[in-house]
């Protein structure tokens, strides 16, 4: 080949690589200008105190409420007694108020019949003295007394009045003392710092014998929720950019591996100089002692981070359940220190409390399979208002009886085909599961799928026992829910000021949108399926509690993209249902030890403890489930048969189906935990 043709080809090739990475840069942006962030979470005290104690050390994961640091509670806790001491004072200086008001009535009351009395002999002298029939001495005497009487009742009002303004002074001392004490219990809570998220702590100095100043930061936690890239590119490439887009990304600490993201954010505007608190970002025009042209920053999120960028995310299951149960056990604690039998929450306690009764009475006297079933069924369907519970109980009853009619009529071809059974568990579950996120009549699709479960589940013991559970269920849950809702059309506030709902989204684009809900619905339906296999193979008990706790558990709402989000919810959730089931079964074991042969004792203990529970389920400190599975528990200790209860194995069995069916939820969660390849699909 000659030089010309050589030098010809050479500026060809040239030539086509130039055109080549126009065109190409024309459909792919890259940069190297782009750094791993996340978010620092400073962590200040609300109170000033010592510090008596620090429980985490430098660069170690927490996770979102472990306890961080204590502060001496003795001051606040000696600020409580004495807000507490105030606030008895004042209830004794009121009672002492009414009393004395009492006495001041009951003086005006005398004072006034003495006035009213001179007032009429006054008059009746009067008449005979303009006849002479009277001295004028007797005349003047029964004056003297009307004036004396007419002075003593002005005096008995304005002692009255006195009396009653000295009572609206110290009732309003009481009020302040009770503000004074809630302050002083919020304080001594502050005492202990907990993370506020699952992170990383991060140049730790903090020491025992520190002081604490308030609103003065002590702690650093580098969010191991946040962590995301921010990507600089140039104007010219940013404008074919798109949310939602995905990019390539090479991390330096794994640089042979690219990893899929998805753009979260593009910048609308920069910086021209680094002025400082500024409100836009500045990226500097300079790198490598080469000037660029402006660049805008890209934010980054990695469908699949690896380990070492995501530790704590990862590792926030058993962390999120061990925080969930130690919140849920203070939330606890300040629920059953805040009962008040008069208020709101009161009344509908004792709704709540009424129906119950009301629903074991009736199914004691029809005689049904499980009467607890019913007490059950009322305790879950008493609402706070009448439509409210009504339009609950419509959709507990209509999906009961439509699982049941489901799982009789699947029954015949699945009584001898434990696969075809696991199918239809698996089906049925995953339909009701994601009907609970995606529509309306949620609570109805729950219910269907957990009564069909329970009628074919029911087979596996008796192949002929499923027409009876199903009539049986159904009628169980009919009476329950009935005397839920005529207590409350009877004794509820018909108003209904709770807020709208939000809107269903329905079930169209399931392996779109809803892509996340259906993924979460097949992983339920999963765990259900594998109850029966797990339940026939370590010959276990009440299989049909783990069934339920994997459907009841897994039916969280408000599925999102974010997995690690959603099984920290499943956690919560989880850790609730245990503790619940614990605490119910020991309520239970303390009532039979006492023993209780009568009915009417019986059944007003079934009563407190019901109603202890709907005031633990009306908490708005996010323990509702707590007290709606202590509830549960504690009836199906209670109601076992026509009377007062022998045994507390029926709540055992139940406490062993539920730690079963938890088990069951965590190993489904962490072998069908996304990954890469089902991450992309999002």
């Amino acid at each position: 080949m000659t030089r010309g043709r050589r030098v010809g080809l050479a500026a060809a090739i040239a030539l086509a690589l130039f055109v080549a990475y126009e065109v190409i840069s024309s459909f792919v942006a890259f940069t190297d200008d782009a750094y791993v962030q996340s978010d620092l979470v400073a962590l200040a005290p609300q109170v000033t105190g010592r510090i008596i104690a620090v429980h985490v050390a430098d660069n170690q994961d927490v996770a979102e409420g472990d306890l961080l640091a204590s502060i001496d509670p003795v001051p606040f806790q000696l600020a409580l007694d004495q807000r507490r001491a105030d606030l008895a004072e004042a209830r004794a200086q009121i009672a002492s108020d009414q009393h004395r008001i009492a006495s001041a009535r009951d003086a005006l009351a005398a004072a006034s019949s003495a006035a009213d009395f001179a007032s009429e002999n006054e008059k009746r002298l009067t008449t005979l003295a303009s006849a002479q029939d009277v001295s004028r001495v007797a005349l003047d005497q029964a004056s003297d007394t009307l004036r004396r009487a007419n002075a003593a009742r002005d005096a008995a009002q304005e002692s009255v009045a006195a009396t009653e303004a000295t009572l609206s002074m110290h009732q309003a001392s009481h009020a302040r003392a009770n503000s004074a004490l809630a302050l002083a219990e919020w304080q001594l809570a502050r005492t202990k710092l907990v993370a506020p998220t699952s992170g990383t702590v991060t140049s730790l100095s903090l020491r025992v014998g520190d002081t604490a100043q308030a609103d003065v930061p002590l702690i650093g936690i580098v969010d191991a929720r946040a962590w995301r890239i921010v990507a600089n590119f140039k104007e010219s490439y940013i404008r074919g950019f798109a949310v939602g887009s995905t990019a390539w990304v090479s991390l330096d600490s794994d640089p042979w591996h690219l990893r899929r993201a998805k753009v979260t954010g593009i910048a609308r505007g920069i910086s021209r100089e680094p002025v400082p608190n500024r409100l836009l970002n500045y990226v500097a025009p300079t790198t490598d002692w080469i000037r660029l042209k402006r660049r805008f920053p890209v934010t980054l999120t990695l469908v699949d981070p690896p380990e070492t960028l995501y530790g704590c995310r990862r590792q926030g299951g058993r962390a999120a359940m061990s925080g969930a149960a130690t919140r849920a056990i203070s939330a606890l604690r300040r629920e059953l220190l805040e009962i008040d039998l008069a208020g709101p929450r009161g009344h509908h306690c004792s709704r709540v409390a009424l129906a119950v009764t009301l629903a074991v009475i009736v199914a004691l006297v029809l005689r049904v399979d499980a009467p607890w079933w019913a007490a059950i069924s009322a305790f879950v369907s008493t609402q706070v208002t009448a439509p409210s519970s009504l339009r609950r109980g419509a959709l507990r009853i209509v999906g009961t009886a439509i699982g049941a009619a489901a799982g009789l009529l699947l029954s015949p071809w699945l009584i001898e085909d434990q696969v075809a059974l696991s199918l239809a568990l698996f089906i049925a579950s995953s339909i009701g599961v994601l009907g609970l996120q995606v529509s309306r009549h949620g609570y109805a699709w729950l219910l269907g799928a957990v009564t069909a479960d329970m009628v074919l589940l029911a087979t596996l013991d008796d192949p002929t026992s499923a027409l009876s559970v199903a009539c049986n269920r159904t009628a169980e849950v009919t009476i329950g829910t009935l005397a839920a809702i005529l207590v409350s059309h009877l004794l509820s506030p018909r108003e209904d000021h709770a807020p709208p709902r939000p809107r269903a989204p329905g079930w169209s684009d399931l392996l779109g949108a809803q892509w996340a809900s259906t993924q979460h619905a097949m992983r339920a339906g999963l765990g259900v399926m594998l109850v029966p296999l797990a339940w026939s193979w370590l010959q276990l008990p009440s299989f049909s509690q783990a069934a339920i706790t994997v459907a009841a558990v897994m039916a969280v709402p408000a599925i999102s993209d974010d997995d690690a989000a959603n099984r920290e919810k499943i956690a919560a959730r989880g850790t609730h249902r245990i503790l619940g089931c614990l605490i119910g079964g020991l309520a239970g074991l303390a009532v039979l030890i006492a023993s209780f042969e009568n009915f009417l004792p019986w059944l007003a203990a079934l009563a407190i403890g019901v109603w202890v529970g709907a005031h633990v389920q009306a908490s708005a400190r996010d323990i509702g489930y707590v007290g709606t599975q202590g509830a549960v528990v504690f009836i199906m200790t209670m109601v076992q048969g026509s009377g007062p209860p022998s045994s507390i194995i029926p709540g055992i069995e139940r406490l062993a189906g539920i730690t079963g069916g938890l088990l069951i939820v965590e190993i489904v969660a962490i072998l069908l935990t996304p990954s890469a390849r089902s991450a992309e699909t999002r």
